[in-house]
């Protein structure tokens, strides 16, 4: 059976587009790490490296005066063209069957959305797990940092990068494309197998 999934892909001519997102540590790259295994002439492209560090704001912490962080939660702090143009690149260049495209902050813009041919959305309620795992990764953070500045800013861009991929997707009556997760695939590999074929249904109809 998994086999049979995975040799699948292979049928899905030009190339396709997978766009995830999400909160920090809620397993984006991973998925997208993931798929890049099983998906035939599949490459990766991560917003984190679409920054401008110019537009980096101070943020102040809301009860130490005396705490400051730098701020690279927002949409100003990403160039999304430069992203797009990318994508469009590497579409037209006819290297790739499939790009994955991961970002927490991907449908907050919505330029790239048309572009994807499945959206996936991780949504979680909690944010201490995802800081635990955020805070195991990347040396010098602190819980403090994800429930005082990522964590607020997850919550203040969710109802756009929703509501920017419903609304053009419904235009197109397309809706099955966009998934919203409301489960930790990380630690189950058989979420992780449901969801891949879930995405194959979704490709093999785009």
């Amino acid at each position: 059976m998994e086999s049979n999934v995975v040799d699948s892909y292979t049928k899905y001519e030009p190339c396709k587009v997978i766009g995830i997102s999400g909160p920090s540590a809620s397993g984006k790259t991973t998925l997208a790490e993931r798929l890049q295994q099983e998906l035939p002439k599949s490459a990766i492209l991560s917003l984190d490296r679409y920054t401008i560090p110019r537009n980096v704001t101070i943020f102040h912490h809301p009860n130490d005066s005396n705490t400051v962080y730098q701020n690279w939660e927002t949409v100003e702090t990403h160039d999304f063209d430069l992203l797009l143009e990318d994508v469009i690149k590497l579409k037209q260049s006819g290297e790739y069957s499939y790009l994955i495209v991961e970002g927490f902050l991907l449908f907050a813009d919505s330029i790239l959305i048309p572009h994807f041919d499945v959206l996936i959305f991780f949504d979680f309620e909690d944010w201490k797990e995802l800081a635990k795992r955020r805070v195991k990764r990347s040396y010098g953070f602190t819980m403090d940092m994800y429930e005082h500045l990522v964590w607020p800013y997850y919550l203040q861009y969710k109802p756009t990068q929703i509501s920017n991929v419903r609304q053009h997707l419904q235009q197109l009556q397309q809706i099955s494309k966009f998934l919203l997760l409301q489960c930790d695939f990380m630690d189950s590999s058989s979420q992780y197998t449901h969801l891949k074929q879930h995405i194959v249904r979704v490709l093999s109809c785009s």
